[in-house]
């Protein structure tokens, strides 16, 4: 059984054979198993080069996102393998989201939103394996 960390690159296998690279961007402390995913390579290759790539903006139905809020045990059960451990990179542009209302930067919290606010900030959403991988298949096969 693996261990999830901070930095932490992996793999999510989508659409048969295909894999997308992702970082854990955050390991919640707040809320039971979750964790924040960033989307680097739409068809990752263990040839890549790692230092190359960018975050990805994923449309979904609740909207433009570029952190996925998932369950960590996907990590930790090895469904999505680890692959190494990089710095992270605008950490707080990624981990900056809504909680209930709350506006957090990981799990610290900064403030209550405004409702006019909410629209503003991620809300944390987190969606099983399979959910994460309909989310990569519909984005990454149409662009």
């Amino acid at each position: 059984m693996a261990t999830a960390k901070l930095g932490d690159i992996i793999t999510i296998p989508y659409s048969g054979s295909k894999n997308a690279l992702a970082q854990i961007v955050w390991i919640s402390t707040h809320i039971k198993n979750g964790m924040g995913l960033v989307i680097f390579s739409a068809d990752f290759k263990k040839e890549d080069d790692l230092s190359t790539l960018k975050a990805l903006s994923i449309n979904i139905p609740v909207g433009k996102i570029t952190t996925i809020y998932a369950n960590v045990r996907n990590v930790n059960d090895e469904v999505w393998p680890i692959l190494g451990n990089s710095e992270i990179t605008h950490v707080e542009r990624y981990i900056t989201h809504n909680i209930g209302g709350d506006l957090y930067i990981g799990d610290n919290f900064l403030r209550h939103l405004k409702p006019e606010e909410y629209k503003n900030y991620q809300k944390v959403l987190n969606s099983g394996n399979k959910a994460v991988e309909i989310y990569l298949k519909a984005f990454l096969e149409q662009n």
